[in-house]
């Protein structure tokens, strides 16, 4: 075929050669827009993950001014009860005290050392060791004062070992030796 016949072919034929161009012009559209369906319908759930997400944000944070109000009032507890692990002389007094609230005789308390946290929102902690000796009632009184006072803290070591007895008229007073490991949490 040369060109004089395509050229009559084409005049003969001009609604079918333009339905064919159309074809053509429509599935080459078609083909380009293929590639990018796929990308938009990832999009899509993209933004909509991102829609629920926010939705679920806004739904949970109705009571967040309460509940900060509420987080900030338990902290401001909680921070009274941490020692300064600098202030040797008070944390050392502090075990002293007992001697009186309890009858226990308090030996040789002693700050050993403290492991500060990474974070400085978090309290650091701080060993001390100690020596209470007393009749078993007043140590047992001694270690539930410990407990129960006003700072956080943990017996991590514990050993008991029978003192010597002694004699009050008709009675036999047997008293303990307590040897104590205790972390406390501070500043």
């Amino acid at each position: 075929m040369n060109a004089s016949q395509i050229l009559t072919k084409i005049k003969a034929y001009p609604l079918a050669l333009g339905l064919f161009g159309a074809a053509l012009v429509l599935s080459g559209w078609a083909y380009y827009r293929s590639g990018t369906l796929d990308d938009l319908h990832g999009e899509f759930d993209t933004v909509s993950a991102e829609n629920d997400q926010i939705q679920a944000n806004v739904k949970e944070g109705i009571n967040l001014k309460e509940q900060l109000d509420q987080l900030n009032a338990a902290v401001a507890q909680f921070k009274p009860g941490l020692i300064n692990p600098s202030a040797v002389i008070p944390n050392t007094q502090y075990f002293y005290d007992f001697e009186q609230s309890t009858g226990v005789q308090i030996i040789d308390p002693g700050q050993v050392g403290t492991v500060a946290s990474k974070d400085p929102a978090e309290p650091s902690v701080t060993s001390f060791k100690l020596t209470a000796v007393g009749p078993w009632d007043k140590i047992i009184t001694f270690l539930n004062a410990l407990q129960t006072g006003p700072h956080y803290l943990r017996i991590n070591q514990i050993n008991f070992d029978r003192g010597m007895a002694s004699h009050s008229g008709a009675t036999v007073v047997q008293t303990v030796r307590v040897y104590l490991m205790i972390e406390v949490l501070g500043q």
